[in-house]
């Protein structure tokens, strides 16, 4: 009976003693970039592989601090829309989504504290590339009716606007034709439930320390250089046959939603990381064994040329975050690549001043 009563204590020493791990993990916000708490959002859609539910929020933690995103009625971040102001409609990514900052936070929050005049509709999805935002825009317009439309255009939009599988799920993928811009890949099919912050609204919690393990196991072994993700020859000035077709796409793609908007569309430019802090580039460089053939600033300019032949207003923060940074200013997570915020802040005040001012302003925002 003791030597039981001895094993039983070791168990239940045991379990507590992972539990409070377990516990410890949640508080601190480990875990695949709170992917697995930010997924609860999405959720599976045939016609354009992934939406956010509407009227749906998800509490999680990050770097210690608690997020908390809520959706509207349309599956856009925050509230639901204002009717006597003008409508302005942000697509984009997780930047534009707000990922890993509050609803407080977000840029189109903080676009809403500085004006009065444009009511914000933030319906920027994590993963979203020009095609799935062109989409989602032909779905919800004629409902939303906006005065104006935003597009936060990421890099890696480029590559992923010529493929049919994002990392997290499947996604459609339109065809440039001689008889212009075709959908394929519709229906699209149901994603893995354990991919990685696959659209999941209904899968159950992950676990920090089976995720914790499986970290462990897989850098045991030294890790040579890693593979080059095809997204970043996006970077590379030599660029090869597919970059230049998917670059070819995305201006076709571009023309489609400005004429889709009636003309009242802008583009935002959202700078990589490594396009704001040198030291990031630097760092990009030698773990990719990258030479003097990349440079981290020329989607930048590739998006210009597209925008300026397409009669796009296009607006670009590189600048002044570039100024912000050399001061010493911490604008992205570092540990993450998306904009804190205090990087939301200033894209937001940057946006609702240049929007005031004009909206047909091109290059860089005052």
């Amino acid at each position: 009976m003791p030597r039981f009563a001895n094993l039983a204590a070791v168990v239940v020493s045991v379990v507590l003693t992972l539990g409070a791990c377990e516990l410890a993990l949640r508080w601190l916000g480990w875990g695949p970039n709170a992917a697995a708490g930010h997924a609860r959002l999405l959720r599976f859609d045939p016609a354009i592989g992934w939406t956010k539910a509407p009227n749906a929020s998800v509490t999680y933690r990050w770097m210690g601090s608690r997020i908390v995103e809520t959706t509207n009625s349309f599956g856009g971040r925050g509230p639901e829309p204002g009717a006597a102001q003008e409508r302005v409609l942000f697509l984009g990514d997780s930047f534009c989504e707000g990922y890993l900052v509050n609803d407080d936070e977000v840029f189109s929050t903080v676009f809403a504290r500085r004006q009065s005049r444009f009511a914000p509709v933030n319906l920027g999805v994590a993963g979203y590339s020009t095609d799935q935002a062109l989409l989602l825009y032909q779905r919800l317009a004629g409902q939303l009716q906006p005065q104006r439309v935003v597009l936060l255009f990421f890099d890696n939009d480029v590559w992923f606007n010529s493929v049919t599988v994002e990392h997290r799920a499947p996604k459609p993928a339109f065809a440039l034709t001689p008889t212009g811009l075709q959908l394929t890949g519709t229906p699209v099919p149901p994603p893995a439930q354990r991919a990685a912050a696959a659209p999941c609204a209904d899968c159950p919690p992950s676990w920090r320390l089976l995720q914790l393990f499986a970290q462990a196991r897989s850098t045991v072994a030294p890790a040579g250089k890693p593979a080059l993700a095809p997204e970043l020859l996006a970077y590379r000035r030599t660029a090869p046959p597919e970059i230049d077709a998917a670059w070819q796409l995305t201006e076709a793609l571009l023309a489609a939603l400005q004429k889709a908007t009636g003309h009242r569309l802008t583009v935002f430019y959202v700078p990589t990381v490594a396009a704001i802090y040198d030291s990031s580039w630097a760092a990009t460089k030698q773990v990719y064994g990258m030479d003097d053939n990349w440079d981290i600033h020329l989607p930048a300019s590739k998006l210009a040329e597209v925008c300026a032949r397409q009669s796009i207003p296009l607006l670009s923060p590189t600048s002044r975050l570039r100024e912000r940074a050399a001061r010493g200013e911490t604008l992205y997570f570092l540990e993450d690549g998306h904009w804190n915020r205090e990087g939301h802040r200033l894209v937001g005040e940057m946006l609702a001043d240049s929007l005031l001012s004009s909206s047909s302003q091109r290059g860089s925002l005052p």
